[in-house]
C-alpha cells in the first residue's frame, strides 16, 4: 500500500513558523517602557486599596480598632474579617489562606484589615491609623524546627496534615540501600540548602476589580491560570462562576509566582469593589511586595552516594524538605521524601 504524504508538507515547501526567528509580540513594549501593566489601568470612579499588615509573626490578633481610619476624608472602606460576605478562606489547591486574617496570622502578608480610598497616598495613610496589637507566639522558621518533636502547631486543624508540622510525605524505594551503602567503595555523603528567590517582575503586585450592573465583577490582573483563580475566588464573592470574568493583563514575569498571588489580590480587591457602601472601581497593589508575593521556595536536602566498580552498582540515598511557610500544597509540601538506590 502507497504510503499516503497528502498530509506531509512538500520539501520545498517553506513554513512559516518553523525554523524562522520570530519577535516576541510583548517584547518591544516592555524594552521601551511602553506596555501597559494592570498597574498602570485607570478606569472611572477607582479607588485605590492599602492592606494593614502584622509587623511581626506568628501573632494572635488582640484587638482591632478601624474608626480612626474610616473618619479620614477620602476613605471609602475599611474591611474585616467580620465583614467577609462567604469564605474566610481561599487559595487554588486547598483554601487555606485568610482572605482577611482573624485570630492567627501565620506569614507577614496576611492582612487583618482592607481599605480602600480615593488616591493611594490616602489609603496607606488610613492603614497607617487601624490600631491593631497583636500578642506575639511561638512560630518554627525551618524544616527540622517544624518536624521536631513538640514543635509549635503551624495550624491546629489543616485538611491536609499527615502529622505534626507535616503535610505531605512521599516515599520511593528501590532495592536495599543499607546493603548497597555499605558495600560500597566509595560514599559521599552531605547536606544541601537553597534559599528563598525573589521572582523580580517587571512589574509590582496588581489587581483591579470592576463590579458590574448585572451584579458579575470582572477581574483585571496578571495571572498564569486565571481559571484556576475565578474557581478559586467563586465562594470568596459567594457568586457562582458565569458571575465572574478574569481578563489577563499583560504579565511581566510570571515563572510560577502568579498563581495564587493573583487570588489573593484579586479576591481583596473585589470585596472592596463590591463593599456595602459600593460599588467601585478597586485597584490593589503589594504595599509591602517583599512579605506579599510568592518566591521560590528552600529546599532542604540531605544526600549520599555510593560508588562500587567491582560488584557494578550505585546506591542513592535522598531525604528532602521543602517549605512552604504557613499555606502548605499537597503538591509541594514534601516533607520529608525519600529515594532509593538503582542498580545498572
Amino acid at each position: 500500500m502507497a504510503e499516503d504524504r497528502t498530509l506531509l508538507a512538500p520539501e520545498h515547501k517553506e513554513l512559516d513558523v518553523v525554523g524562522k526567528r520570530l519577535v516576541r509580540k510583548d517584547g518591544l513594549p516592555k524594552v521601551l517602557g511602553t506596555a501597559q501593566f494592570c498597574a498602570d489601568m485607570r478606569v472611572q470612579n477607582q479607588l485605590y486599596a492599602a492592606m494593614v499588615l502584622p509587623p511581626a509573626v506568628p501573632a494572635r490578633l488582640a484587638s482591632l480598632d478601624v474608626s480612626e481610619a474610616l473618619a479620614m476624608e477620602g476613605v471609602a472602606a475599611v474591611l474585616t474579617a467580620q465583614d467577609l460576605p462567604a469564605a474566610r478562606l481561599f487559595g487554588m489547591v486547598v483554601p487555606d489562606m485568610p482572605v482577611i486574617a482573624d485570630g492567627v496570622v501565620r506569614q507577614a502578608g496576611d492582612p487583618v484589615a482592607l481599605v480602600a480610598a480615593e488616591t493611594q497616598e490616602i489609603a496607606d495613610a488610613a492603614a497607617r491609623a487601624v490600631r491593631a496589637a497583636f500578642e506575639p507566639l511561638p512560630g518554627v522558621y525551618s524544616p527540622e524546627e517544624a518536624m521536631a518533636p513538640g514543635a509549635p502547631l503551624v495550624h491546629q486543624d489543616h485538611p491536609d496534615r499527615v502529622g505534626g508540622n507535616v503535610y505531605a510525605h512521599y516515599k520511593l524505594r528501590k532495592g536495599d540501600v543499607a546493603r548497597g551503602m555499605a558495600e560500597a567503595e566509595v560514599v559521599v555523603e552531605g547536606t544541601y540548602r537553597t534559599r528563598h528567590v525573589d521572582h523580580a517582575y517587571l512589574e509590582p503586585e496588581a489587581g483591579l476589580a470592576v463590579p458590574n450592573g448585572d451584579g458579575s465583577i470582572t477581574l483585571y490582573g496578571p495571572m498564569q491560570a486565571p481559571f484556576l483563580a475565578r474557581k478559586a475566588l467563586g465562594p470568596v464573592f459567594n457568586l457562582p462562576l458565569n458571575k465572574i470574568r478574569v481578563i489577563t493583563t499583560v504579565t511581566g514575569g510570571g515563572f510560577g509566582g502568579k498563581e495564587e498571588t493573583s487570588v489573593e489580590t484579586l479576591g481583596r480587591a473585589g470585596l472592596l469593589a463590591s463593599a456595602p457602601a459600593g460599588p467601585w472601581c478597586c485597584s490593589t497593589r503589594g504595599t509591602s511586595p517583599s512579605a506579599s508575593t510568592a518566591s521560590a521556595a528552600p529546599w532542604s536536602s540531605n544526600t549520599g552516594w555510593g560508588r562500587s566498580e567491582t560488584a557494578g552498582f550505585a546506591p542513592w540515598r535522598w531525604r528532602c524538605c521543602w517549605t512552604r511557610g504557613p499555606t502548605p500544597r499537597p503538591a509541594a509540601a514534601r516533607c520529608p521524601t525519600r529515594a532509593a538506590s538503582s542498580r545498572r
